[in-house]
């Protein structure tokens, strides 16, 4: 029996609750956002253009270069099929961000409860159904000259 969607976000919940136990308060926890300006627009040229810009590591693209570069890159790209499918990804990525942060925002320490007790239960009925009897070998063969097979 494979796990449900709501069986395996509650693990996704779970797993992302012992990742964010504060080591000096013992078992208490505090669920935290990600940092996020409120007054930043996500959807702002700046975060759509990031995706269509030079590497910033390259060579010669220091501080105010950089940017022309991007500003120039971006006001070319305007219109363009690329340039309108990049906003649409943009905008669900961003669409997503925001569900995902009020979601979060609405989980309360029941909520988390109920999902600890139907991961253990998951994680029980998944090591009672493991099986420790077989051994499995996986033999990768390579030529003597090292260049594989």
């Amino acid at each position: 029996m494979d796990p449900t969607e709501a069986e395996l976000e509650a693990a996704w919940l779970l797993e992302k609750e012992q990742l964010e136990l504060d080591d000096d308060a013992g078992d208490q926890w505090e669920p935290s956002l990600p940092d996020f300006k409120p007054d930043e627009d996500p959807t702002a040229a700046s975060s759509l253009s990031s995706r269509l810009l030079l590497c910033p590591n390259k060579a010669g693209t220091d501080g105010t270069r950089a940017e022309r570069e991007r500003q120039v890159v971006f006001e070319a790209s305007k219109g363009s099929k690329f340039f309108l499918d990049q906003e649409k990804k943009d905008k669900a990525v961003t669409d997503r961000i925001a569900f995902l942060k009020k979601k979060m925002a609405d989980v309360t320490a029941g909520d988390m409860n109920e999902s600890r007790r139907v991961v253990e239960s998951v994680l029980a009925q998944i090591e009672r159904r493991r099986r420790l009897d077989r051994v499995i070998v996986h033999v990768d063969m390579v030529r003597s000259d090292g260049m594989g097979a």
